[in-house]
């Protein structure tokens, strides 16, 4: 329609602003999954010792790349007493489907 000058420039950037928008929204939904590199060392018999030299090097971003693929969710209750201390209780983890 643009290219045949069935709308007009304001028309044309009103349009392009809305579609530009719900594309963005898109984006912001999309995870994108680690490659199998991530797991490398982390699923065999010595998977324990990976994880803690992970912890020693401070290798957060592997390491956050790992917890979807453990967990579906992690879900924390409405607390039902008052006070300084963390009830553990309430939470529930949800173990991913491919684990099950």
């Amino acid at each position: 329609m643009w290219e045949s000058q069935e709308l007009k420039t304001r028309e044309y950037r009103e349009m392009r602003k809305t579609v530009e928008a719900r594309i963005a929204e898109v984006e912001r939904k999309v995870i994108v999954r680690p490659t199998t590199e991530v797991l490398d060392g982390l699923t065999a018999p010595n998977a324990r010792e990976s994880w803690k030299a992970l912890e020693e090097d401070r290798n957060y971003q592997r390491m956050n790349a790992v917890m979807p693929l453990l967990f579906a969710a992690v879900k924390i209750k409405e607390a039902t007493k008052k006070g300084r201390q963390f009830d553990y209780g309430r939470i529930d983890i949800e173990q991913h489907l491919i684990w099950l």
